[in-house]
């Protein structure tokens, strides 16, 4: 499962999700504050990236079910402590 958390100021809508798993891995230093709001599935991840104008997505089960409908950002992709990490922005 996905562990998400939408962050909103007045002008920004901010998507932080991570593979839930990571949440308890100690080496990986998540704050559970940041990134569990809920726990979702990769539909609900699309749902969510769809209304928001910055994310952070962490681990390769949340990485790879946006990847699934938005390859381009595949290049994007970077490694943090052996799991994939993605930042988007809205320009």
């Amino acid at each position: 499962m996905i562990s998400a958390r939408v962050h909103k100021t007045r002008q920004e809508i901010l998507l932080a999700a991570c593979d839930s798993e990571l949440l308890e891995d100690e080496a990986m230093e998540l704050s559970r504050g940041f990134y569990h709001e809920e726990t979702i599935d990769g539909n609900r991840l699309l749902e969510l990236f769809e209304e928001c104008t910055t994310s952070n997505l962490l681990g390769s089960r949340t990485v790879e079910a946006l990847l699934e409908k938005y390859p381009r950002y595949k290049e994007a992709v970077v490694e943090l402590k052996g799991s994939p990490h993605l930042l988007t922005f809205e320009l």
